[in-house]
């Protein structure tokens, strides 16, 4: 890599990523096989488990919930785990050393964690529905799914249209709704990206143990103002506008604070010094 500069440069991030692949191409690897034979399964049990009479766009919409449930989970384990090249003192030495600026590497560790994530849960989804034809000769399945049904997936799985929700006789536009929706899900995962930074070791586990008192203090809190002032549809709207609001500083706020960790992060790591 070429001499540091203060600038941010998308060569260096780029070799930065490079780096990470050609250095730790076996753990992709095992990744890659790892979800794909998640998928493979999950494929095989749905399509053992529905009659053959099942419509076939039923079951491909089965497949597709499981699907896109194992990415929301593994795509929080990938961000819990972010900061993996920082877990030892050994391994932390060899990344702060890199010549490339904390933005650079923060943002490397975020694209693996995300787009990285993507790539390889797209790969392997690609790959288990073309396996699907190895065990599909010995099942009695619907004929309509010998047809390839990976566009199906995709297009389900990134359909972010939103529906209007009724919550309690309140009538919500599909807007507000997909906002607050949107919003919610991004600051949850900035939460486990913030968890990877505060705990490098069982980063996972500890951020959904934390992930679990905030939601259930969040609802008592919530039902207990609902039921203490009751609730117009119009207070309802603004309540909902208004969470959307505190889950967008909430998320910048997270982001703010894990690079913040991320550059305050020492050689021999201290408390006192990670904020």
């Amino acid at each position: 890599m070429n001499a540091t500069k203060n600038t941010f440069s998308l060569t260096r991030l780029g070799l930065l990523l490079k780096r990470e692949y050609s250095v730790n191409w076996k753990q992709h690897v095992y990744r890659l096989l790892a979800i794909y034979g998640t998928f493979l399964v999950t494929l095989f049990l749905t399509m053992l488990t529905n009659d053959p009479y099942t419509p076939s766009a039923q079951t491909i919409h089965h497949f597709t919930g499981i699907v896109a449930f194992i990415c929301g989970v593994v795509s929080m384990v990938y961000l819990s785990q972010m900061m993996k090249p920082m877990e030892t003192k050994t391994s932390r030495i060899n990344y702060l050393m890199l010549p490339a600026t904390n933005a650079e590497k923060f943002v490397s560790r975020l694209l693996m964690a995300t787009v990285g994530f993507w790539i390889t849960a797209i790969v392997a989804l690609a790959l288990a529905t073309a396996s699907r034809y190895i065990f599909m000769p010995f099942m009695y399945v619907n004929p309509d799914l010998y047809h390839p049904i990976f566009g199906n997936v995709m297009a389900e799985l990134f359909d972010f249209s939103c529906q209007a929700l009724d919550i309690k006789g309140f009538i919500i536009s599909d807007f507000e709704a997909g906002m607050f929706v949107v919003m919610l899900v991004i600051w949850g995962y900035t939460i486990y990206m913030l968890g990877g930074n505060i705990w490098y070791k069982n980063a996972f586990i500890k951020t959904v143990a934390a992930m679990t008192v905030i939601t259930i203090l969040g609802n008592i809190v919530l039902i207990s103002l609902i039921s203490a002032f009751g609730i117009t549809k119009e207070d309802f709207t603004i309540l909902l506008n208004t969470a959307t609001g505190v889950f967008t500083v909430l998320t910048i706020v997270n982001i703010w604070l894990s690079y913040r960790l991320f550059r305050r992060a020492q050689v021999i790591r201290n408390l006192k010094n990670m904020l």
